[in-house]
């Protein structure tokens, strides 16, 4: 059995993502790798530290992850914020280093240059804003062990959290 661990530090956004994306591909896929005299990565160390980015890149990502047949081992390196949860949560084993921490909010919708919006625009992006945070949070129900008494508790994705 062979191991690969990838560092990833930057946000889970694009390109940083796409690159990632490749990279996860390339290296949990249990195919030989032609780079490496062919060897098979059976497991995948991912030393994670980012500010978050993009929540629909970190689905995807958390997906890619939990598809591909390698074993991936996350560990948080520093700071794990905001949609970077959702990728460190895609790990099979998950760790964190003593003098690093997490970060929770709530989700936004993010406009890049001013825009003008219809009730029905605004309405859609509401919609969006809500289906990912109910995918965010069924995956912090299936991937720890916080129950929906916990997460009440916790006012998780409603108030800023940094633990």
């Amino acid at each position: 059995m062979s191991e690969i661990a990838l560092v990833f530090s930057g946000p889970t956004s694009y390109p940083a993502s796409k690159i990632l994306r490749n990279v996860l591909c390339n290296f949990g896929n249990c195919r030989p790798n032609p780079t490496f005299d062919n060897t098979i990565f059976e497991t995948v160390y991912l030393l994670i530290s980012s500010d978050g980015g993009s929540i629909e890149e970190a689905f995807s990502l958390y997906n890619l992850m939990r598809a591909l047949p390698a074993e991936f081992i996350t560990i948080n390196m520093g700071q794990i914020a905001s949609a970077a949860n959702i990728l460190f949560l895609a790990g099979d084993q998950r760790y964190c280093c003593d003098h690093s921490y997490f970060h929770f909010h709530n989700l936004s919708f993010f406009y890049d240059k001013p825009q003008n919006l219809h009730r029905i625009q605004m309405k859609d992006h509401t919609q969006i804003v809500d289906m990912e945070r109910e995918l965010y949070l069924q995956i912090i129900k299936q991937r720890t062990d916080l129950t929906d008494a916990d997460i009440e508790a916790l006012k998780f994705l409603e108030e800023p959290m940094v633990n």
